[in-house]
Protein backbone atom coordinates (compact mmCIF):
# COMPACT_ATOMS: atom_id res chain seq x y z
CA UNK A 1 0.00 0.00 0.00
CA UNK A 2 2.93 2.78 0.63
CA UNK A 3 3.70 2.55 -3.32
CA UNK A 4 0.24 4.04 -3.79
CA UNK A 5 0.90 7.07 -1.21
CA UNK A 6 1.60 10.50 -3.22
CA UNK A 7 5.11 11.30 -3.21
CA UNK A 8 4.93 14.36 -1.08
CA UNK A 9 3.55 12.12 2.16
CA UNK A 10 5.52 8.77 1.66
CA UNK A 11 7.45 9.47 4.52
CA UNK A 12 4.65 10.80 6.94
CA UNK A 13 1.43 8.80 5.95
CA UNK A 14 1.09 5.26 7.43
CA UNK A 15 -1.91 3.95 5.37
CA UNK A 16 -5.04 2.37 7.19
CA UNK A 17 -7.25 1.47 3.82
CA UNK A 18 -6.87 1.10 0.55
CA UNK A 19 -9.88 0.87 -1.61
CA UNK A 20 -10.77 0.76 -5.67
CA UNK A 21 -13.26 1.83 -7.92
CA UNK A 22 -14.10 0.43 -11.04
CA UNK A 23 -15.43 1.36 -14.10
CA UNK A 24 -16.97 -0.15 -16.47
CA UNK A 25 -15.13 -3.60 -15.14
CA UNK A 26 -11.83 -1.36 -14.88
CA UNK A 27 -10.28 0.53 -11.93
CA UNK A 28 -10.89 3.75 -12.13
CA UNK A 29 -9.68 5.82 -8.77
CA UNK A 30 -8.02 4.74 -5.76
CA UNK A 31 -9.02 5.62 -1.97
CA UNK A 32 -6.21 5.86 0.17
CA UNK A 33 -7.10 6.54 3.91
CA UNK A 34 -4.35 6.32 6.97
CA UNK A 35 -3.02 8.79 9.54
CA UNK A 36 -0.18 11.52 9.35
CA UNK A 37 3.19 10.15 11.96
CA UNK A 38 6.40 12.21 11.69
CA UNK A 39 9.61 10.96 11.09
CA UNK A 40 10.39 10.89 14.53
CA UNK A 41 7.12 8.73 15.03
CA UNK A 42 4.74 11.90 17.08
CA UNK A 43 1.21 11.87 15.80
CA UNK A 44 0.53 15.98 17.18
CA UNK A 45 1.04 18.56 14.85
CA UNK A 46 0.56 22.00 14.47
CA UNK A 47 -1.59 23.54 11.18
CA UNK A 48 -1.13 26.28 8.92
CA UNK A 49 -3.20 26.56 6.22
CA UNK A 50 -3.95 29.51 3.75
CA UNK A 51 -8.01 29.60 4.55
CA UNK A 52 -10.30 29.81 2.06
CA UNK A 53 -7.90 32.23 -0.79
CA UNK A 54 -8.71 29.41 -4.09
CA UNK A 55 -11.92 31.16 -3.52
CA UNK A 56 -10.49 34.58 -4.30
CA UNK A 57 -10.35 35.49 -8.08
CA UNK A 58 -8.39 37.86 -7.89
CA UNK A 59 -5.48 35.41 -5.82
CA UNK A 60 -5.77 32.15 -7.91
CA UNK A 61 -4.11 30.53 -4.95
CA UNK A 62 -4.86 27.12 -4.22
CA UNK A 63 -5.30 26.02 -0.66
CA UNK A 64 -1.97 25.20 0.97
CA UNK A 65 -1.59 23.25 4.55
CA UNK A 66 1.31 22.87 6.24
CA UNK A 67 1.94 20.93 9.33
CA UNK A 68 4.46 20.98 12.09
CA UNK A 69 5.32 18.57 14.54
CA UNK A 70 5.01 19.05 18.04
CA UNK A 71 7.52 16.87 19.11
CA UNK A 72 10.73 17.24 16.85
CA UNK A 73 9.47 20.87 14.56
CA UNK A 74 10.03 19.17 11.05
CA UNK A 75 7.82 20.64 8.95
CA UNK A 76 5.87 19.21 6.31
CA UNK A 77 3.20 19.97 3.27
CA UNK A 78 0.26 18.12 3.65
CA UNK A 79 -1.38 19.82 0.01
CA UNK A 80 -0.65 22.43 -2.18
CA UNK A 81 -3.07 22.61 -4.42
CA UNK A 82 -1.03 24.04 -7.46
CA UNK A 83 0.78 21.06 -6.86
CA UNK A 84 -1.21 18.24 -5.69
CA UNK A 85 -4.86 18.75 -7.09
CA UNK A 86 -6.16 18.11 -10.57
CA UNK A 87 -6.86 21.38 -11.25
CA UNK A 88 -3.86 23.16 -10.32
CA UNK A 89 -1.22 20.01 -11.45
CA UNK A 90 -2.97 18.88 -14.59
CA UNK A 91 -5.32 22.41 -15.49
CA UNK A 92 -3.01 24.96 -14.26
CA UNK A 93 -5.66 26.56 -12.31
CA UNK A 94 -3.57 27.58 -8.97
CA UNK A 95 0.04 29.02 -8.18
CA UNK A 96 1.46 28.05 -4.81
CA UNK A 97 -0.04 29.86 -2.03
CA UNK A 98 2.98 32.40 -0.23
CA UNK A 99 3.95 31.44 2.97
CA UNK A 100 3.04 35.01 4.33
CA UNK A 101 -0.64 33.98 3.62
CA UNK A 102 -0.38 30.84 5.90
CA UNK A 103 -2.52 31.16 9.33
CA UNK A 104 -2.52 28.48 12.16
CA UNK A 105 -5.42 26.71 12.93
CA UNK A 106 -7.26 26.44 16.20
CA UNK A 107 -9.76 23.86 17.72
CA UNK A 108 -12.98 25.64 19.19
CA UNK A 109 -11.38 25.37 22.79
CA UNK A 110 -8.02 27.30 22.15
CA UNK A 111 -5.66 24.39 21.29
CA UNK A 112 -3.43 24.15 18.43
CA UNK A 113 -2.19 20.76 18.34
CA UNK A 114 -3.81 18.08 16.25
CA UNK A 115 -3.67 14.26 15.44
CA UNK A 116 -4.65 14.11 11.47
CA UNK A 117 -5.72 11.41 9.39
CA UNK A 118 -6.08 12.10 5.71
CA UNK A 119 -8.30 10.37 2.83
CA UNK A 120 -7.04 10.95 -0.71
CA UNK A 121 -7.82 9.77 -4.43
CA UNK A 122 -6.63 9.20 -6.97
CA UNK A 123 -6.72 8.33 -10.71
CA UNK A 124 -5.60 4.78 -11.13
CA UNK A 125 -2.46 4.01 -13.33
CA UNK A 126 -4.21 3.46 -16.69
CA UNK A 127 -7.05 5.83 -16.36
CA UNK A 128 -4.76 8.76 -15.91
CA UNK A 129 -2.55 7.53 -18.34
CA UNK A 130 -5.91 7.38 -20.86
CA UNK A 131 -7.04 10.74 -19.71
CA UNK A 132 -3.74 13.48 -18.95
CA UNK A 133 -0.95 11.37 -20.54
CA UNK A 134 -1.80 10.74 -23.62
CA UNK A 135 -3.42 14.48 -23.83
CA UNK A 136 -0.35 15.93 -23.06
CA UNK A 137 2.83 13.73 -22.86
CA UNK A 138 5.70 15.90 -22.93
CA UNK A 139 4.74 17.40 -19.30
CA UNK A 140 2.76 13.95 -17.78
CA UNK A 141 4.69 10.72 -17.53
CA UNK A 142 2.18 7.75 -15.87
CA UNK A 143 4.09 7.16 -12.84
CA UNK A 144 2.41 10.89 -11.86
CA UNK A 145 -0.93 9.20 -11.52
CA UNK A 146 -0.08 9.03 -7.75
CA UNK A 147 0.85 12.96 -7.58
CA UNK A 148 -2.60 14.23 -8.74
CA UNK A 149 -5.05 14.07 -5.92
CA UNK A 150 -8.74 14.12 -7.73
CA UNK A 151 -9.69 14.33 -4.14
CA UNK A 152 -8.79 15.30 -0.39
CA UNK A 153 -10.33 14.91 3.18
CA UNK A 154 -8.93 16.07 6.43
CA UNK A 155 -9.34 14.93 9.63
CA UNK A 156 -8.21 16.28 12.65
CA UNK A 157 -8.32 15.18 16.14
CA UNK A 158 -7.80 18.15 19.11
CA UNK A 159 -4.62 17.29 21.07
CA UNK A 160 -6.56 19.14 24.04
CA UNK A 161 -10.46 18.55 23.91
CA UNK A 162 -10.51 15.30 21.90
CA UNK A 163 -12.98 16.74 19.59
CA UNK A 164 -12.69 15.39 16.22
CA UNK A 165 -14.05 16.94 12.71
CA UNK A 166 -13.69 16.75 8.98
CA UNK A 167 -11.73 19.77 8.43
CA UNK A 168 -11.10 20.12 4.73
CA UNK A 169 -12.92 17.62 2.26
CA UNK A 170 -12.77 19.27 -1.18
CA UNK A 171 -13.11 17.62 -4.79
CA UNK A 172 -9.99 18.72 -6.98
CA UNK A 173 -11.33 18.09 -10.31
Amino acid sequence: MQNSVPYHLKNIFTVTNFETDYCQGKPETHHISGDVVCECGCRRFTIRHNENCEYDTNLHYGLLISTTCTECGRTYTLFDEALHSYDGAVCGDYESAPENSLVGYKCGCGCDKFEISLTVEVMSRDFFTDEVVKADPDRFKTEDYINVLTWLLVRVGCDECGEAADWIDLELS
